[in-house]
C-alpha cells in the first residue's frame, strides 16, 4: 500500500514540475513570437482569465463576457480609448478569452485567414472577436455579453 502512495505522490510532483516547465516554455515562445496562432489564443485567454480573477471576477461561461465588460469599463475610467486601443496585448487577451468563451459555449470554431488573422466561424457566419473588443473599447458596442449572447442572429457577424 505504501508503494502505491509513494508512486502516486511522485506522479503528482512530476506532473506539477512538467506544468511549470511547459508554462515557462510557452511564456518564452509568446515573448519571442514563436507561438502558433491557436496556441497563442489559448495561452492569452488563460492569462486574461487569471487577470480577471486577480481583480475579483470569478465568472464562468457566458458570464465571463460580463466580467470582461466590467474590466474594460474599469480600465476606461483610468485610460482613454485611444491609449487602450494601442495596447495590443490587452486587446489580444480580451479577444482571446471572449473568443474561447464563444467557441466553447456557442460551438463556433476558430479559423485563420491566409495572413493568420483569427476569426470565429459557424454555419458560414464569421465573427472577428478582436475587432469586437476594439468596438467595445470605443463604445460602439454597449455590452459584449449582449452582443455575443445573440451571436447566432447578430447583425454584426458576416
Amino acid at each position: 500500500m505504501q508503494d502505491i502512495i509513494n508512486i502516486a505522490a511522485l506522479t503528482i510532483v512530476a506532473i506539477f514540475i512538467y506544468m511549470i516547465i511547459m508554462g515557462h516554455i510557452l511564456k518564452y515562445k509568446k515573448k519571442i513570437g514563436k507561438m502558433n496562432p491557436r496556441g497563442l489564443i489559448e495561452w492569452t485567454s488563460i492569462e486574461m482569465s487569471s487577470e480577471l480573477q486577480q481583480h475579483g471576477y470569478f465568472e464562468c461561461g457566458l458570464e465571463t463576457l460580463k466580467a470582461i465588460d466590467s474590466y474594460i469599463e474599469k480600465k476606461r475610467k483610468v485610460y482613454d480609448s485611444a491609449s487602450m486601443l494601442k495596447d495590443k496585448d490587452f486587446i489580444l487577451r480580451c479577444g482571446s478569452l471572449a473568443g474561447q468563451v464563444i467557441r466553447y459555449k456557442k460551438h463556433w470554431k476558430w479559423k485563420f485567414t491566409e495572413d493568420k488573422i483569427p476569426y470565429l466561424e459557424k454555419k458560414g457566419k464569421i465573427i472577428y472577436p478582436f475587432e469586437i473588443i476594439k468596438q467595445r473599447i470605443n463604445g460602439d458596442i454597449e455590452s459584449l455579453y449582449g452582443y455575443f449572447e445573440n451571436t447566432d442572429k447578430s447583425p454584426y457577424s458576416q
